[in-house]
């Protein structure tokens, strides 16, 4: 079946899959929209440790937690996608959000450095609850309120480090313009698989009638979930002339809550989980390279 004809009946699917649609058509468009004048494609990934200090605040809750130790690195990873026309950066970050300004600072610098349009560059956050301290609140966000009003989000919620966002923005630029420096012609492809086991939906209808977010496990008064998950398992691979795969970008729906046996520790679960497993497989058949990227979309 055509390509272009898949991601017609991708655009029909129900909304809680629209997050994937944008990765299907940028790999359409790598795939099929090439032209015999633009060449081969071209590829490159590049990565950067992003991983807060000891001692910085671990967002995703509603007061202030404390980074204590590491279980495994936080990064930026990135792949850079040229058809001989455009150029398309893909980001994934290990971080719980980033805000509009980060991003605009980061397009802007990339663009200005490397030439890849900003409009080109498309940069998601994991939403790890065990990543940096990108937020809640903001630097001066609050400067222009009362003292109590300050004190509660300043004080007491879990509040941006500035030295770690200009961190997590310095290195992703490097690591998007190592990418486009690292382009080399290589075969892509795309596909997806399911996983209905990882996940689940934690609204659930009850017998009194009500719906409960997180009403705990076992509990007896639960009927059914309330609404449904998206099991959809979006890839692109990229594979070099010679065969080998270069590396993959892996797209789930997951609200990545969890972390690896205490909260103290730093983690990027799900993408952690994901490149350990692929960087393994790829070892073992004498892969290059590989990277992982995980959008939330709950």
């Amino acid at each position: 079946m055509p390509v272009l004809t898949l991601i017609g009946r991708a655009l029909y699917r129900v909304n809680a899959r629209r997050f994937l649609i944008p990765w299907l058509f940028f790999a359409a468009f790598l795939i099929c929209g090439s032209t015999p004048a633009a060449g081969a494609v071209k590829v490159g990934f590049a990565e950067r440790d992003i991983s807060p200090d000891a001692g910085m605040e671990r967002p995703g809750g509603y007061g202030k937690g404390r980074h204590q130790a590491v279980h495994d690195p936080c990064k930026a990873r990135v792949a850079v996608f040229d058809d001989g026309v455009d150029r398309v950066a893909l980001v994934g970050l290990d971080v719980p959000f980033i805000w509009r300004d980060a991003v605009q600072a980061i397009r802007s610098a990339v663009e200005e450095r490397c030439g890849i349009p900003a409009g080109n560059i498309l940069i998601g956050a994991s939403h790890t609850h065990s990543g940096g301290p990108m937020g809640m609140i903001q630097p001066g966000q609050f400067d222009h309120a009362e003292p109590l009003v300050q004190k509660l989000a300043y004080e007491m919620s879990s509040a941006a480090d500035p030295i770690y966002l200009q961190r997590v923005i310095d290195r992703t630029i490097e690591a998007i313009v190592e990418a486009d420096s690292r382009r080399a012609e290589a075969f892509c492809g795309f596909g997806s698989g399911s996983e209905g086991a990882a996940v689940f939906n934690r609204r659930h209808r009850m017998k009194n009638g009500l719906t409960f977010t997180h009403p705990g496990r076992g509990n007896s008064e639960m009927l059914d979930y309330a609404g449904p998950i998206d099991p959809e398992v979006g890839v692109i691979g990229v594979w070099s002339r010679e065969g080998q795969l270069v590396g993959c970008i892996v797209n789930f729906a997951c609200h990545a809550t969890t972390a690896p046996n205490v909260q103290a520790r730093q983690s990027a679960p799900i993408t952690f989980t994901t490149s350990r497993r692929r960087s393994a497989e790829c070892s073992a058949r004498s892969c290059r390279s590989c990277s992982s990227t995980a959008h939330r979309a709950m």
